[in-house]
């Protein structure tokens, strides 16, 4: 049986940080205790599962998207015939990038599931929520009030904060 490290070693191989890519590993178990076990965004896996959150960072567009698009250019003649044929060239050159690694996935028979965040139930809501999996793999962090109260620093003007940061590419 392969194990966890295993598994995000070939991951982080195929979708690597000089590429723009990172890799959290969580288990289900954490993500469906932080959006309520029975909850309707809960996972249907058992609790031990592992998970690995993808992360692209600003070397992703940078570096691995600037490849694509000069590829795909040099593939279709244009750039003007790249935009023509391709609608959504990030979600293109997303998928372009898994599909090779989940054909490594299978070459090694993991059981696996692909979740994006744009991953949908029949009823439009979404599958999976990314921010809570970047909290729960220690990804992200969510600063609320109390963060700041307990500084003595005042809680920043309403919308001046996203919903998450990660200091890391700040």
């Amino acid at each position: 049986m392969i194990n966890a490290e295993t598994i995000k070693k070939l991951v982080d191989d195929q979708l690597s940080s000089r590429d723009g890519f990172e890799s959290h590993m969580f288990r289900i178990g954490a993500y469906n205790q932080a959006v309520e076990e029975n909850g309707v965004f809960a996972l249907p896996y058992e609790d031990s599962t592992m998970a690995l959150l993808i992360l692209s960072t600003p070397d992703m567009f940078d570096v691995a998207f600037r490849k694509w698009v000069v590829q795909k250019t040099i593939e279709y003649g244009s750039f003007d015939d790249v935009c023509e044929i391709i609608s959504s060239p990030i979600q293109n050159f997303l998928e372009d990038r898994l599909e090779v690694l989940i054909e490594k996935l299978r070459n090694i028979e993991v059981n696996f599931e692909v979740l994006h965040d744009y991953s949908m139930t029949p009823q439009r809501r979404p599958k999976i929520l990314m921010q809570t999996c970047g909290h729960v793999a220690g990804a992200a962090f969510y600063y609320q009030p109390r963060h700041f109260q307990e500084d003595g620093i005042s809680w920043p003007v309403k919308g001046r904060m996203g919903p998450n940061l990660v200091s890391k590419h700040n």
